[in-house]
């Protein structure tokens, strides 16, 4: 598995999670043509992208989806109440349709071969249902 920070912090953030299998996004928070960019300078694009696992709703975490979202049919994992506040927000753009996988919060969950566990450590944001997240992959065979 292999983790790389394309943004962090109040401008924005976006993580690329990948395997042999695998290209996920855990937020999109910056800008559709930013997160472009910061994958080709790893030599990544979204086209390549399996999907985007959102934390939580706020804008430094969502801003992209839309741009990814309009010409690809991503799957974009998330609670129930971080995809009604996505797409309740006034300034969503309406033409944007989501391909929405959504889980129960504190329940595990498949995604790309990868089990996710909602982690046990407590979120510090004004929204109550922000996640953190603990991913489990299969191990690698044995070489034995």
């Amino acid at each position: 598995m292999r983790i790389t920070i394309l943004g962090s912090g109040s401008a924005g953030n976006c993580t690329l999670v990948e395997s042999d299998t695998a290209k996920l996004l855990i937020d999109a928070g910056l800008s559709g043509r930013q997160i472009a960019v910061r994958l080709a300078l790893i030599d990544r694009s979204p086209d390549q992208l399996s999907g985007v696992i959102l934390t939580h709703e706020h804008s430094d975490h969502v801003r992209g989806l839309g741009v990814l979202c309009k010409t690809r049919a991503l799957p974009v994992y998330a609670n129930r109440l971080t995809a009604e506040a996505v797409t309740t927000d006034p300034e969503w753009p309406p033409s944007v349709r989501i391909s929405w996988r959504l889980f129960s919060t504190g329940s595990p969950f498949e995604m790309a071969t990868w089990l996710w566990n909602r982690s046990a450590c407590r979120t510090m944001l004004l929204t109550p249902w922000a996640m953190s997240f603990v991913i489990q992959v299969p191990a690698p065979p044995s070489a034995c």
